[in-house]
C-alpha cells in the first residue's frame, strides 16, 4: 500500500472541482493535483473530447494502471478530479464502482452548485469542449451523480462530504478531515496534511 492519501473529488463537468483543488493544492504543498482525464489523455495519447466520446467504461483499466503509477511515487495528498458519470455521445455512462474501489481512496468530496452557474460556466469555459446542457439537464445529471457517489462511498466504507462550489474553507476543512489519524484509519493512508 503507497503512503499517500487518496482523496477523490467528483462532480458534473463544470461544477468547479478544479478550481477548489488548485487552491487547496496551492495552500498545502503536499497537496497533489491529479486529473483522471489527463492520466487517460497521456495513456491513451489522445484528446479531453475523445475521451468523452470514445469507450468511455473501457478507458477505466487504463485509468486505473496510471493512477496505481502515480501513487505509488507519491508520499503525499492526491486530490485526484474525477467523475462518477460521463456524459458520452452513448448517453449518461455512470463509472463502475469497482474502479474507484481499486483507486483505495480515503473518502469522496462531492462538489455541487446550482444548475445555472454550472451551465453559465460551461459557456464560458472556452479552454474545454462541453456539451452544451440546459439546466433541468444538467440538475439531473448532478442529482444522478450525487446519488452514484453516495452509493459508492457507503459500499467502499469511506465518508463522503458535499461541498459547493466555491467554498475553499469548506473544501479546505474536508481535505485537513480526510488526513485527520481516524479517517486514515478507515482509508489505511498515513498523508502529511
Amino acid at each position: 500500500m503507497s503512503l499517500s492519501t487518496t482523496i477523490i473529488v467528483v462532480g458534473v463537468s463544470g461544477v468547479g472541482k478544479s478550481t477548489l483543488i488548485q487552491s487547496v493544492a496551492s495552500e498545502i504543498p503536499s497537496c497533489r493535483h491529479v486529473q483522471a482525464s489527463h492520466l487517460l489523455k497521456n495513456a491513451l495519447k489522445a484528446q479531453a473530447e475523445e475521451l468523452r466520446l470514445g469507450a468511455v467504461l473501457d478507458n477505466q483499466k487504463v485509468l486505473i494502471d496510471a493512477f496505481q503509477k502515480v501513487r505509488a511515487l507519491a508520499e503525499d495528498v492526491i486530490l485526484l478530479d474525477a467523475h462518477c458519470i460521463v456524459d458520452s455521445d452513448h448517453g449518461i455512462e455512470i463509472i463502475p464502482e469497482a474502479v474507484f474501489r481499486s483507486l483505495e481512496p480515503t473518502g469522496f468530496v462531492e462538489v455541487w452548485d446550482e444548475p445555472g452557474a454550472v451551465a453559465l460556466r460551461r459557456v464560458l469555459d472556452a479552454k474545454r469542449v462541453r456539451p452544451a446542457r440546459d439546466e433541468v439537464t444538467i440538475r439531473n445529471h448532478q442529482t444522478l451523480s450525487s446519488e452514484t457517489v453516495e452509493q459508492y462511498a457507503a459500499q467502499i466504507g469511506v465518508p463522503l462530504v458535499r461541498v459547493q462550489s466555491g467554498d475553499a474553507v469548506g473544501f479546505m476543512a474536508a481535505v485537513k478531515a480526510f488526513c485527520s489519524p481516524g479517517i486514515r484509519a478507515l482509508g489505511g493512508a498515513p498523508s502529511s496534511c
